[in-house]
């Protein structure tokens, strides 16, 4: 019917399709992808004609969480035969503006898919996105994360956060967007009381502190994040039983859960916003590699990279990097690397905490900084022993050219 429709039929059927797809339940979803699946296979020629209305339900569609309705909008955005980035900023504005409709939907899926199409437009514009249209499309995420919590919320906040980042501003006020409130935001959510849900929102507002700047909420951060990584203290007037069982909690406490992976990764990457980093570096550091002993292998590694983004800062402002503060910074972090570097089970943690051990020591040496004695001969030791017996061929050449810089350097011939 499509192929030989007039033009005013076939806008009349697409419009029903689409309203139909956005307002039905799953089975008519899938039976409207499948149609305009056989469609575009009948009739290209004829949707070629009217992208405006096919695009944006399209690329809408390509975002279900349904697999076999999904691969048909897939086929369907195949057979447009179009390039991603020209078609979206061709038809950015009717694509937010079905998004804007799906946010404000009752239906949770379609939310999600809104949020989800929304996100796949700011990685794939990247520095391309039009200026005008991002403050638009912030002013709908963020409208949109006043609901309550639902399975699958946290879409709607990576979307914002590439949103944010995609377009290679340094500040998110350059976006035209009101950044107190994009943050408050973001620390809102990670209040929430959904552990899992609070782990995603924590990864999202990491990848704003990370790609924009924003105002000092460092203490905001701390407070989130080391409610997750520090354990309740005993309350002086509980007795009995529940004195009891809290106790054994703390000291049984271990960071393993996503939840806490996330609050490591956050206090790394969120350092970067706090304005007084020579009051508190030392004691981030501290905190960090003192929680080493406490991780599982796999947090290890999150809690080393979070150390690296820390120790970075020092190159990056060095006004504020003294010698002295310097040297207290890498004391403060080196046993917990050394911990890393000891562990004869995984290669990546190994792998990590020597790359960490080289930047502590190349920069002490390039800085001039001086580290005891015995510190060095401790990071000897442990390297040593990590060389005779490394089977990585890799790690082994890292291990050799730490202990070669120890002892050229740092060591009194």
């Amino acid at each position: 019917l499509i192929r030989y429709a007039k033009p005013s039929t076939v806008d009349n059927v697409l419009d029903k399709l689409r309203v139909w797809y956005l307002e039905k339940d799953d089975t008519v979803r899938q039976l409207v992808a499948m149609v305009m699946n056989k469609v575009t296979n009948t009739a290209p020629d004829v949707l070629r004609t009217v992208h405006s209305a096919v695009v944006p339900i399209t690329l809408f569609g390509k975002h279900s969480k349904e697999e076999t309705e999904r691969a048909q909008w897939e086929m369907v955005w195949l057979e447009l035969g179009v390039s991603d980035q020209s078609v979206i900023l061709l038809y950015l504005s009717d694509i937010s503006s079905l998004c804007s409709l799906s946010l404000q939907s009752t239906s949770w899926t379609n939310r999600i898919q809104a949020a989800d199409t929304l996100g796949t437009v700011a990685t794939v514009l990247g520095p391309s996105y039009p200026p005008l249209q991002i403050p638009p499309n912030v002013d709908l995420l963020l409208a949109a994360t006043a609901a309550r919590t639902f399975p699958g919320k946290s879409a709607i906040l990576s979307a914002l956060a590439k949103t944010l980042t995609s377009p290679k501003r340094s500040k998110v006020s350059d976006l035209g967007v009101e950044e107190e409130k994009v943050v408050s935001v973001f620390l809102r959510e990670c209040r929430k009381k959904d552990s899992e849900y609070v782990s995603q929102v924590m990864r999202s507002l990491g990848d704003v502190l990370l790609g924009v700047e924003v105002t000092d909420c460092w203490g905001e951060v701390w407070d989130i994040c080391s409610a997750y990584l520090i354990p309740l203290p005993e309350d002086e007037e509980e007795e009995g039983e529940e004195k009891k069982e809290k106790r054994k909690k703390t000291e049984t406490f271990t960071i393993q859960s996503l939840p806490q992976e996330s609050a490591v990764l956050l206090l790394g990457v969120g350092w970067r916003v706090c304005q007084n980093k020579s009051d508190k570096i030392v004691e981030l550091c501290e905190f960090l590699a003192g929680n080493m002993r406490i991780c599982t292998w796999k947090i290890q590694i999150t809690m080393l990279c979070s150390l690296q983004h820390v120790l970075q800062t020092l190159d990056t402002s060095q006004e504020h990097s003294t010698e002295e503060l310097r040297r207290s910074v890498y004391q403060a972090a080196i046993p917990g690397v050394l911990r890393c570097v000891d562990d004869t089970k995984h290669t990546s943690v190994r792998s990590l905490a020597l790359k960490l051990t080289a930047l502590i020591f190349n920069s002490c040496k390039t800085e001039g900084v001086v580290v005891g004695t015995e510190i060095v001969k401790n990071v000897l030791l442990h390297v040593r022993d990590q060389v005779s017996l490394e089977g990585n061929q890799n790690l082994k050449s890292q291990g050799i050219e730490i202990v070669s810089l120890l002892e050229k350097h740092f060591v009194a011939s």
